[in-house]
């Protein structure tokens, strides 16, 4: 077979249409489903409060999308585990490059986009039952909120780590990610907490909180930017170029 070297944006979009097309009516219910608990739970509250309350709704949708959207990304390459399909994806006409970022963009831009509209539509089904039967007023969800936005911007780079689940382990994907971050940040803080022991002792600790007392510029000014610039610039591209190496290697 021919080996398609150059990278191509026509055929990142053959492998989402592919992606879609054979997961359609499974992604359609899981939104609708979404869709549904969202306006069932709104109901209920309006029944004992006799008006519609906006932000629960937002909450629990905010709430329910970004989980949705991390367990979406978590099983996104269970296609390539399969003993039955993997070898057939494999050896789409594609390079792996392609590959990874069609994923990528499915499960950021393409869920965000229908988390939107999920919220959107929602909301208008839930404003014509809420206003029939308790006469509330018209409502319909803004999804270019500055709050939904930040919301949708945590989650693409949340979602970056458990794509990086999703390639890295075979199976339970998305528990063994939580577990693994879970351990990875225990064994960290115990590192850090022994550290600032060996370098400043107890006197230069607080007890109640576990942070340095004496040398502000250290603790205060330098961890907040190196956090913010790790967080926001070079989480989401770390994660995607792991995750390259890593769909090369099951690839081999």
């Amino acid at each position: 077979m021919k080996t398609y070297n150059a990278f191509s944006i026509n055929r990142i979009g053959l492998l989402m249409y592919r992606h879609v097309f054979y997961n359609l009516k499974t992604y359609l219910l899981s939104f609708a489903a979404l869709g549904s608990i969202l306006i069932i739970i709104s109901l209920l509250n309006t029944i004992g409060t006799n008006y519609l309350d906006k932000e629960l709704f937002e909450t629990l949708g905010k709430t329910f999308l970004f989980i949705g959207g991390v367990m979406l990304t978590s099983n996104i390459f269970k296609e390539i585990s399969s003993k039955h399909r993997g070898w057939l994806y494999m050896m789409l006409p594609a390079n792996p490059s392609e590959k990874i970022l069609s994923y990528w963009l499915l499960t950021t831009v393409a869920y965000v986009v229908m988390a939107s509209l999920t919220m959107v539509v929602s909301s208008i089904v839930l404003s014509v039952f809420s206003g029939l039967i308790f006469k509330t007023a018209f409502y319909v969800f803004n999804p270019f909120s500055i709050a939904y936005l930040n919301v949708m911007l945590h989650y693409c780079i949340i979602q970056s780590l458990f794509f990086f689940g999703a390639i890295f382990f075979q199976k339970n994907n998305f528990i063994k990610t939580i577990l693994s971050v879970f351990v990875f940040n225990t064994i960290l803080g115990v590192i850090a907490v022994i550290i600032m022991f060996l370098l400043f002792g107890t006197a230069g600790m607080d007890s109640n909180n576990l942070k340095l007392t004496d040398d502000h510029f250290f603790s205060v000014t330098i961890p907040p930017y190196i956090a913010k610039i790790s967080y926001y610039g070079l989480m989401v591209p770390f994660f995607v170029i792991v995750s390259y190496f890593k769909f090369k290697e099951r690839e081999v």
